[in-house]
């Protein structure tokens, strides 16, 4: 235990180390803003670009996985998902970085995370993202997905039930719009957890397994 947690300690003072001699590019920045045809340039003036990394040690392919899982404006999605499939598909970037800070997760990883489309998912490991890739707490890529749909599902059937319950107290005429806006979120929700199952039905089918289930 002494040992693990001093090789967690290292590589902790490790990954701030790299960091001071990181340098920020433009890239990153434009992967922020969503700016597709200014990222096009950035890649045919300097390919090289595409693999520079930020003081966290990560790629911007990494930080669009980020980006993607926190827009939530439908049309800079769909931008970002246009940079996303360009990235993957028409310049040579690592699909395999893992950022330096604990607990060290993979750009596969970071992805599943942030619940982006399951079909980038598809993409990432269709071009060779590793499935098998576990981090520094122990947690496979298959374990963070459940990880991650557990933490959604038990929230969302629980305001289910509340909802319900609340719905057999008052009086008809009043839950109309309450009714609506709810059945907006719920759908939302559901499109959520649905993404999640397919991610991971996914990842089984090309031989991710649970850390969990082995120990």
């Amino acid at each position: 235990m002494k040992k693990s947690l001093k090789l967690l300690i290292f590589l902790s003072i490790l990954g701030s180390a790299f960091s001071i001699f990181a340098e920020h590019h433009e890239i990153f920045d434009v992967v922020e803003n969503a700016d597709y045809e200014r990222i096009k340039l950035l890649v045919e003036e300097d390919p090289e670009s595409v693999n520079f990394v930020d003081e966290r040690g990560v790629n911007p392919l990494f930080k669009l996985c980020e980006r993607l899982g926190d827009e939530e404006d439908l049309d800079k999605r769909e931008i970002l998902e246009k940079i996303f499939k360009f990235l993957i598909l028409y310049v040579v970037v690592d699909v395999n970085v893992v950022e330096t800070r604990l607990p060290g997760f993979s750009v596969l990883q970071v992805a599943v995370y942030k619940n982006i489309p399951h079909h980038l998912v598809k993409l990432l490991v269709n071009n060779g993202a590793d499935v098998s890739y576990v981090n520094s707490f122990g947690d496979s890529i298959l374990d963070t997905a459940i990880i991650k749909y557990n933490a959604i599902e038990m929230p969302y059937f629980k305001e289910l039930g509340k909802t319900y319950n609340y719905l057999m107290k008052v009086d008809a005429k009043f839950t109309e719009k309450f009714l609506d806006e709810f059945q907006e979120k719920i759908d939302l929700q559901s499109e959520v957890i649905e993404n999640l199952k397919n991610t991971i039905t996914f990842l089984k089918s090309r031989g991710a397994t649970s850390m969990e289930l082995i120990q």
